[in-house]
C-alpha cells in the first residue's frame, strides 16, 4: 500500500513537470515556443497538458484496472492543478490608465 503512495506522489510531481515544461518553460533549445505558435495551442495550456499527461502515469500508479485508472488519472491531473496553483505567484492588477481613474473619480462624486 506504502508503493501506491509513492507512485501517486511521484505521478503528480511527474504530471506537474511535464505540464509546466510544456506550457510555460522554453525548453532545449527553445523549441516549445515555436511548437506553441504554430498551432498546437494546447501545449499552451498547463491544464490541458498536465491532465494528457496524467493519463499514462495513471498506469504506472495502479495499472490496467480501468475503474482505478479513470480515478487516478482525475486524481494526477488535479494534485497537478493544485501543486500549480502553490507554486506560481498570485498576479497583481494596477491601474495605469488615466481614464479609468477619471470615471472611478467621477462615480466617487456622484455617491457623495
Amino acid at each position: 500500500m506504502d508503493a501506491v503512495w509513492l507512485r501517486f506522489v511521484m505521478a503528480v510531481l511527474a504530471a506537474w513537470r511535464i505540464g509546466h515544461l510544456f506550457a510555460r518553460e522554453n525548453g532545449p533549445w527553445n523549441v516549445l515556443p515555436l511548437l506553441r505558435g504554430s498551432g498546437m495551442r494546447l501545449l499552451a495550456c498547463f491544464y490541458c497538458v498536465s491532465l494528457w499527461a496524467a493519463a499514462p502515469l495513471a498506469l504506472f500508479v495502479v495499472g490496467l484496472r480501468l475503474i482505478d485508472w479513470a480515478v487516478c488519472w482525475l486524481a494526477i491531473a488535479g494534485g497537478a492543478a493544485l501543486l500549480d496553483r502553490a507554486t506560481n505567484p498570485a498576479f497583481q492588477v494596477e491601474i495605469e490608465d488615466e481614464l479609468l481613474r477619471q470615471e472611478r473619480r467621477n462615480s466617487e462624486h456622484h455617491n457623495a
